[in-house]
């Protein structure tokens, strides 16, 4: 939900920021030709010394490809601030209320912390909370998740440490029902999540029985400037396979829903070394996480 920011004018400056990152050269009139705005324009919006028409909000979030729940999120603030009608802004700031205290219940951890909590198990380790037979003993999270008992422990401490878990007593208690990094930006914690969960992978593609599992690939040709929306496609569908199938109590068992979408082909006129640079630095999209 646009990370939870309760300023439109923010959403807007991450969303140029995170274009500026991918692109070091992209600037603020790039960004004011993609909005289909004036350069003047966006830097008075940006600025706070103009604000933007619902009619406005509305094309900005379809241009930047927002989906249902973030364009009604954008337009809320948009409306809360500066619709004329006191109804309408009151109905708009109770509708971003309530968003909100939808979004307090992820917790979003910055990359420097991520770092410590980095390998597949943390995360698992954290959905053992929702299992029917959880107990929190370490032996038993080790147990279930196939890892030692001293992974298991360690794990423990750096997500308490983190205040993701809670020590009750003698018990555990985890605190946030999600968690969730931030996007675009490069991030060697999150491609070592990404490495562990595809070493899960292929070590379920032999050992798991076919009921267990669902292992699916579609190759096709497409046009550059179709893979931004078919990310947010998949961020889309992801948000609603966590909403449809996630049991936040009696589950019995953990799965994790990995998702790739990459060029398989090499772009015409560049040379495989030049490819393999613009690879290192190019950032990791972050896990679904939960």
């Amino acid at each position: 939900m646009l990370e939870g920011e309760e300023d439109y004018c923010k959403i807007l400056e991450t969303e140029m920021r995170r274009r500026q990152a991918r692109n070091p050269s992209y600037s603020l009139r790039a960004f004011a030709r993609d909005l289909r705005l004036s350069p003047a324009t966006v830097s008075d919006v940006l600025g706070r010394k103009q604000g933007l028409s619902l009619e406005r909000a509305h094309a900005i979030a379809e241009r930047l490809a927002f989906n249902g729940a973030e364009t009604e999120y954008f337009c809320s603030l948009v409306e809360a601030k500066h619709s004329r009608s006191k109804a309408a802004r009151e109905r708009a700031a109770a509708r971003v209320a309530r968003a909100l205290d939808e979004h307090r219940q992820f917790a979003q951890i910055k990359h420097d912390a991520f770092k410590m909590i980095a390998e597949w198990h943390h995360l698992a380790l954290l959905d053992l909370f929702h299992l029917a037979d959880f107990r929190p003993d370490p032996a038993w999270m080790a147990g279930r998740l196939g890892i030692g008992a001293d992974e298991a422990e360690a794990a423990v401490a750096c997500l308490t440490r983190l205040g993701l878990v809670r020590r009750d007593g003698d018990g555990l208690t985890k605190v946030f029902d999600n968690v969730t990094v931030p996007g675009g930006i490069a991030s060697d914690a999150v491609k070592r999540f990404h490495r562990g969960v595809l070493a899960k992978a292929e070590h379920a593609l032999t050992s798991q029985a076919l009921a267990e599992r669902d292992f699916a690939g579609l190759v096709i040709p497409v046009k550059r400037g179709m893979v931004e929306a078919a990310r947010q496609r998949l961020k889309d569908f992801r948000r609603e396979f966590d909403r449809e199938f996630k049991c936040v109590d009696g589950a019995d068992e953990i799965y994790v829903l990995a998702s790739q979408l990459f060029r398989l082909s090499e772009p015409a006129g560049i040379s495989v070394e030049a490819e393999a640079r613009s690879s290192r630095t190019a950032p990791a999209d972050p896990p679904a996480l939960s």
